[in-house]
């Protein structure tokens, strides 16, 4: 769920169910680390003469000559001038550095010399992006995740995040925290490695032809969704939101999409349940490695199936495990996009760097409300304010190749902007990783409303469509404590152009302040915060209801609450 992002970002296509046009399945290709150069079998002295003279080259080879003549098979092999007095004489024939270190400071005593000492070899500097990712990181921007201001307490060592995605190619940035996962693309959805189910995620690829028989790049989506959440923290490249997580790759998209059985396979395999392979109708070994979030930046155009609900509630009721869904990237209402129209999903909407919701990013309605936000990018270049930058996208981890996994050696220090809903939900998901690793013990309500009673506010957005707000992992370590529903909140009065309604707070088990926003098909009405509220022609025909947010004492989580909205009469 991404769309296609300046210069370096790649298209992803096939998240829906339904299948795409097939197409040739890639050779398989392992990624492998590049050779290591060999060692240079030639040292340099950098001469710096007194003075210029007639001659500089010259002058730097007789006296490198000279000093040099006691060393075995070492013959001069270039002489190179590089400033007005500066030399480089090389030596070659096996001569070591200590060896060149020796002839270095014999030139140094000579004569007509300033300074002569061996050339350092210079390598390529690591890129560090950690520190200017605006997603990831609370100094970077006010709208991020601010998750390296918890790295100090925790960066959710031992917690195990299953990505249900389009696999995972080797990356330096992320291979230190993969774990064994598993492959749930069947035969006929481009699996790309000749086969069905096995034990092997690898992302082969997703390249296909489109309806027009415009061929489509591998996306690598599954690699860029894993960085988000726990690319190492090793300042080089990215990090990841919990940089000590571990991603358990558990691939249900292949070239031709995935189908909705696959998925709902690998959910219930991910947290301990049973599957049974398509190929031989027996079950698969229990997985050893049960995760304890799962994300799925995936979906289609349907309503939630029942199939998929019985997956969704063994997996958050049963055994206890958050399931974090992308929204979808359409613009719409969420209602007919699954499985983020499932109940108890964690649905995300994606967020801009500037606190907005994106514009591509599908939102909740009264029925199926948004859980939250993260950062998923605008869709278009944004600059980072007066820093200058690219903050329009999300950065993270991708392989280079267009059909499989590239062999090159940048597919170690490879990145891409993407955006997208399927870029903001592995921001949620790595922070409930870093929750439950400070509350092991934590319910998936508990971790649910701690994100929620934490939340960024954001711009022009209600809770309704886009969650309480933007997740931040600093503010969700403050929660130390929930308040309790005695009485739900609500609202009296007739819904009728021209009646006033009134909103109720309810009871809680602690002292609170509540504030209240009232909305228009979901959307905030333009000053109206009071209790009361006086219907207009602009309600008629139109669904109403309040925002309720209520504020208990320090250390608890905010709770936001929107009554059942009812349409207004004339």
């Amino acid at each position: 769920m991404k769309r296609r992002a300046a210069a370096v970002a790649l298209v992803i296509a096939g998240l829906a169910f339904s299948a795409l046009p097939a197409q040739a399945a890639p050779t398989e290709v392992t990624p492998s680390a590049p050779e290591p150069a060999a060692a240079p079998d030639t040292q340099t002295i950098l001469v710096t003469l007194d003075s210029a003279g007639s001659d500089p080259e010259a002058t730097a080879e007789a006296v490198v000559s000279k000093a040099a003549d006691a060393i075995g098979d070492a013959e001069i092999s270039e002489v190179r001038r590089v400033t007005k007095t500066t030399v480089a004489v090389t030596l070659s024939g096996g001569v070591t550095a200590s060896e060149a270190d020796q002839v270095a400071a014999k030139v140094d005593d000579q004569h007509n010399v300033k300074t002569a000492s061996t050339a350092a070899v210079f390598h390529p500097a690591d890129i560090n992006l950690e520190a200017s990712l605006w997603n990831i990181n609370g100094a970077a921007s006010k709208y991020g995740v601010a998750a390296d201001y918890v790295w100090g307490t925790t960066m959710g060592s031992g917690v195990r995040v299953g990505v249900v995605d389009t696999g995972i190619t080797r990356h330096t940035d992320l291979d230190a925290n993969v774990i064994a996962g598993y492959d749930f693309v069947s035969a006929a959805y481009g699996p790309g490695d000749g086969n069905g189910w096995d034990t092997d995620p690898s992302d082969m690829g997703d390249a296909h032809y489109d309806e027009s028989g415009s061929h489509v790049d591998s996306s690598w989506h599954g690699t860029h969704v894993s960085g988000t959440i726990a690319a190492v923290r090793n300042n080089s490249g990215v990090v990841g939101v919990a940089p000590e997580a571990s991603i358990e790759p558990l691939r249900v998209l292949g070239s031709n999409g995935g189908t909705e059985a696959d998925v709902i396979a690998a959910i219930t395999w991910a947290v301990g349940g049973t599957v049974y392979n398509p190929e031989t109708g027996s079950p698969l070994a229990t997985n050893p490695l049960p995760v304890q979030v799962l994300n799925l930046s995936l979906g289609g155009n349907d309503r939630c199936s029942a199939a998929m609900q019985a997956a969704i509630n063994y997996a958050v009721l049963t055994k206890g495990v958050p399931v974090v869904v992308a929204a979808g990237n359409s613009g719409e209402q969420l209602y007919q996009f699954a499985p983020a129209n499932c109940a108890n999903v964690i649905r995300v909407t994606a967020s801009t760097y500037t606190g907005t919701k994106a514009g591509f990013s599908n939102y909740g309605d009264y029925w199926d409300p948004a859980t939250i936000a993260a950062p998923g990018g605008s869709g278009y270049s944004t600059p980072c304010d007066s820093t200058g930058g690219e903050c329009g996208g999300v950065l993270s981890t991708i392989n280079t190749g267009t059909d499989g996994p590239s062999t090159n050696p940048s597919v170690s220090v490879s990145y891409a902007y993407m955006w997208g809903t399927s870029m903001a939900a592995p921001h949620v998901s790595g922070v409930l990783a870093l929750l439950r690793a400070l509350h092991p013990d934590w319910s998936v309500a508990q971790l649910t409303a701690a994100i929620r009673g934490s939340a960024t506010t954001m711009v022009g957005c209600s809770a309704v469509e886009c969650g309480p707000g933007i997740v931040n992992a600093a503010r969700a370590f403050t929660i130390t404590n929930f308040l309790a529903i005695k009485k739900a909140p609500s609202i009296s009065g007739t819904f009728k152009v021209g009646k006033t309604l009134k909103a109720k707070s309810g009871s809680w088990s602690a002292k609170v302040k509540v504030s209240y926003r009232w909305l228009r098909n979901g959307v905030p009405i333009s000053k109206a915060t009071k209790s009361k509220y006086k219907l207009t022609k602009k309600d008629k025909a139109k669904w109403v209801s309040v925002q309720v947010t209520v504020t208990g004492p320090a250390g608890y989580a905010k709770v936001v609450k929107v009554p059942t909205a009812h349409k207004v009469k004339g």
